[in-house]
């Protein structure tokens, strides 16, 4: 179906009404064609005390909303043969540093997607480096400085900065 002004009035009295029922002080909604974004506005507010606008480029952290997508598009490549869930990283990604040598060379991309690389996260760094703006390609390196708590395969340890880093590889 066609973009129409029309159809757009609707969108965002939905969207309005859905934020109102739900108490979402604030959002902001893209819709992409192809690669072009044809659609961008912020609705309600990003800051209720000093009342500003989301915009539509207001940053959200949208936390683990991101491992469902990067699960998808993960399973998908494998699903057409251009990745294996049991194929070492470093084939993929031949930069990839983690603490130790050995860690580096064996792990393998369903590792990273099991979090049981035997690397701890570190939650507070992850929360203010993303908040500061820490580029991705930053937040990939600080993988070679997490403390290793166990062995490859020995333990699940929830992690987002591993989690993330698998979407490097897509």
């Amino acid at each position: 179906q066609k973009i129409t002004e029309p159809l757009l009035k609707e969108f965002e009295a939905v969207v309005n009404t859905a934020m109102e029922t739900y108490e979402v002080p604030g959002a902001a909604i893209a819709i992409v064609e192809g690669d072009e974004i044809v659609y961008a506005k912020g609705f309600g507010l990003r800051n209720l005390e000093n009342q500003e606008p989301v915009t539509p480029d207001t940053l959200f952290l949208i936390n683990s909303m991101t491992k469902p997508m990067v699960s998808t598009m993960i399973a998908t490549l494998v699903d057409d043969g251009l990745l294996d869930w049991n194929q070492r990283v470093v084939e993929i990604w031949p930069d990839l540093v983690l603490p130790t040598e050995e860690l580096t060379n064996n792990v393998q991309v369903r590792h990273l997607m099991q979090m049981n690389t035997g690397l701890a996260f570190q939650p507070n760094r992850w929360f203010y480096d993303t908040i500061n703006g820490i580029s991705a390609e930053e937040q990939l390196d600080s993988l070679a400085k997490l403390p290793v708590i166990a062995e490859l395969e020995q333990t699940f340890d929830y992690n987002s900065q591993v989690y993330a880093s698998i979407a490097h590889i897509g």
